[in-house]
């Protein structure tokens, strides 16, 4: 069995892929975590589109219960005008949530994921500095 190489191995190895540690609740989460590093390496844009969608997803959901919070406690807020507190939604925005969460796995995860390619080609095509220019 060969040896895997490239930036998904780079970063196995950085983060500690492997192993038995338990972090929160009992679970095996470097485990967990190398089992990402090889879905993300047999499907990188599939699985960053997922993972994207997923994040902004929570943090949409996140977002909107601060805003919600904020228009509640309007003293925590920066606002002047305290009849906005009655104009609050009392129910999450799930159609904002779907866009929000499609804008993440259908364009920013692909794009993301293509621009930092080509930066990654770019950065290698260029001559590396040597230690006397750096210092």
């Amino acid at each position: 069995a060969g040896l895997a190489t490239g930036p998904v191995a780079a970063r196995r190895v950085a983060f500690g892929g492997g192993g038995r540690r338990r972090c929160f609740a009992g679970l095996r989460c470097a485990g967990m975590w190398s089992r990402y590093l090889r879905i993300l390496e047999a499907c990188p844009v599939r699985t960053q589109m997922g993972t994207s969608a997923v994040l902004w997803c929570i943090g949409d959901i996140g977002a909107q219960c601060a805003e919600r919070r904020l228009a509640v406690h309007p003293r925590h807020s920066h606002r002047t005008d305290v009849s906005e507190a009655k104009d609050a939604p009392s129910k999450l925005d799930w159609r904002r949530v779907g866009v929000q969460t499609g804008y993440a796995a259908f364009l920013w995860a692909p794009a993301g994921h293509y621009w930092y390619e080509m930066l990654d080609r770019t950065a290698r095509r260029l001559p590396s500095p040597s230690p006397r220019r750096i210092v």
